[in-house]
């Protein structure tokens, strides 16, 4: 049922309820501010069977980290909404217009069947809403190479982050999708967690001689020829994932991928692939946001306090930083939400004089 929102105007509009909007939601509730977290209920991580190098809640499911993040902002009187933020208008001196579309209800979030929160309230639809301050925490979309199969393992043995995934595939054979310049180091990286390496070049030019005798030193192979398809199997007992790697929900592992030219196809338990981000352009072109590009795809450059270009307007998270892992997502929340508040603080005193 379509809960009306609590107030017309808050002190600070989160776009985004992943770590790093909840984060700072969880700052600002803190700081006794009045903030709406608008969540489009699609986390970067969610396919991924436990997030890791998170003091404290390693290896936790993400949505069950999703779930206890809600709640803890809640419980400093943040407000979390279901819906799409499609557009967002105006200034730090004169307020910004947020104009939110209807979404999914998350009585149990992101399909989960044993959540105990009580549901975010539903924007009814086209709702407009007031905001002092924005934090934007939309994070950003993975853009894969269009390889028939590697979509579906996404997140389960199709990896974007050794630190994020490689415990899990350690030992492994392990392929590295070559799909930009990065390719070399990501086959260096990788090498750390297993000594059966396989670059896949795919559609990249060939290395030169240097670089191939750097990788050969420590026994990592090089296959020419584009990827055709990744392939995977049922385990023998669908219950029971390789010992490797985190459980498929759908009972299958990756076995291997086609690679033009080959006669047979090449065996692998794990492929790490370097994705291209993409932000939300919809929102970064209404704010009026900079938006740089680099190796690894769009992003918000932001200074040290998450400030963007724009006055009253802050960013953490993936729309900032295609690299940074959910520990890091989650500081940068705080640190957006302590300076949007900061910013309301100076303006406040400004007013009474």
């Amino acid at each position: 049922m379509t809960q009306p929102l609590h107030t017309p105007t808050y002190d600070v509009v989160v776009i985004g309820g992943g770590v790093a909007g909840l984060s700072a939601a969880l700052t600002l509730g803190r700081a006794l501010r009045s903030v709406l977290v608008v969540d489009a209920g699609s986390p970067r991580n969610a396919p991924a069977a436990g997030a890791h190098n998170l003091l404290g809640n390693e290896g936790i499911d993400p949505l069950e980290l999703i779930e206890k993040g809600r709640a803890e902002a809640r419980s400093y009187g943040a407000q979390i909404v279901a819906g799409t933020v499609t557009d967002v208008r105006g200034t730090a001196a004169d307020g910004f217009t947020v104009t939110l579309t209807a979404g999914r209800t998350d009585a149990e979030p992101f399909g989960s069947t044993s959540s105990t929160e009580a549901p975010a309230a539903e924007v009814p639809d086209a709702s407009t809403v007031h905001a002092r301050r924005i934090v934007l925490a939309s994070g950003a979309v993975d853009t894969l190479p269009d390889i028939p199969g590697l979509a579906e393992r996404w997140g389960h043995d199709v990896i974007h982050c050794p630190y994020c995934h490689g415990h899990e595939v350690r030992g492994g054979r392990i392929g590295v999708l070559a799909t930009g310049p990065m390719w070399l180091h990501q086959a260096k990286l990788v090498r750390q967690w297993s000594h059966d390496v396989t670059v896949l070049l795919h559609e990249q030019p060939a290395p030169s001689a240097d670089d191939r005798a750097v990788l050969a030193s420590r026994g990592v192979r090089i296959v020419d020829g584009a990827v055709q398809e990744v392939l995977s199997d049922r385990t023998a007992d669908a219950g029971e994932a390789d010992s490797r790697t985190e459980a498929s929900p759908d009972g299958r592992n990756l076995t291997g991928v086609v690679v033009a030219g080959l006669d047979a196809p090449v065996p692998l338990d794990a492929i790490l692939v370097g994705t291209h981000m993409r932000v939300d352009s919809a929102l970064v072109d209404g704010l009026g946001l900079v938006v740089e590009e680099n190796v690894m795809g769009q992003f918000v450059p932001v200074d040290m306090g998450r400030a963007t270009n724009v006055p009253g307007v802050f960013a953490a998270g993936n729309v900032t930083s295609a690299g940074a892992m959910v520990a890091a997502s989650m500081g940068d929340g705080v640190l957006a939400g302590g300076r949007a508040n900061m910013d309301l603080v100076e303006e406040d005193f400004a007013r009474e004089r």
